[in-house]
């Protein structure tokens, strides 16, 4: 994906669904989309475009208190990251 990821991320928090990055991707970054109650993986984004990363970054390191899948920090599937 290209600069459509951030589109689709942007409009997944604006719906109200939860996110978290996986760490060490390489070059790319994952993001998977939470539901909101934080309860089943529906999706994934995947881009290495240099605003998507950022954006995610940023909601890594600048609001780590937000929206969480679980209260854990985790998925459904158990994997640790960090949601919008």
């Amino acid at each position: 994906m290209t600069r459509n990821a951030l589109a689709a991320l942007e409009r997944w928090e604006a719906a109200g669904g939860t996110w978290l990055v996986r760490p060490d991707a390489g070059e790319s970054t994952i993001v998977d989309l939470i539901t909101c109650d934080g309860c089943e993986m529906m999706g994934q984004l995947v881009s290495s475009d240099p605003a998507f990363v950022a954006y995610a970054r940023e909601g890594v390191e600048k609001r780590p208190t937000g929206r969480r899948a679980r209260d854990t920090g985790e998925n459904s599937s158990g994997i640790p990251g960090t949601q919008i």
